[in-house]
């Protein structure tokens, strides 16, 4: 077996060994039913999916159709960045609500790859913020703010 893109093959790893690590702590959870999820539920399903695309990764990087590239490294900048983003919007979310929250976390992503294009950071803001309550708050019933707390007080 030859390995023809590199970089597909160590994401595709990555994915897959962080998909069954995050599987195996979200399956001491209580699982729940896909109607009434516990706390594992979640988790769990976002991790099969990870692992499975980081499966599908692994074997495209080994067929000889594969465009060939070689793995380069990566920039700890980006993982910075990344989560800085993450752990910034697991502090702030509670205080602070989603309309804080979500441009903290679409900034700090930003910030991982640059040249910043302020105007995508922007609209990904404008579009990602309602859908982020649509599908948490009002769909899901997640307790999220939408603003800070010092609003409801």
């Amino acid at each position: 077996m030859k390995i023809v893109d590199q970089k597909n093959f160590f994401t595709g790893l990555f994915y897959l060994l962080f998909g069954i690590g995050v599987a195996y702590v979200a399956s001491t959870y209580r699982l729940g039913t896909s109607t009434r999820m516990g706390p594992g539920f979640f988790p769990l399903v976002v991790a099969i999916g990870l692992a499975i695309t980081g499966l599908v990764l692994l074997v495209a990087s080994v067929r000889g159709h594969a465009e060939s590239t070689k793995f380069e490294g990566f920039s700890f900048r980006t993982v910075f960045a990344v989560l800085a983003a993450v752990v910034l919007f697991g502090l702030l979310i509670e205080p602070t609500g989603l309309v804080v929250t979500v441009p903290v976390l679409l900034v700090g992503a930003a910030l991982a790859h640059p040249p910043i294009s302020w105007r995508n950071v922007a609209i990904s803001i404008a579009v990602l913020l309602p859908m982020t309550w649509v599908i948490f708050v009002a769909l899901l019933g997640l307790q999220l703010r939408l603003l800070p707390a010092f609003f409801y007080q």
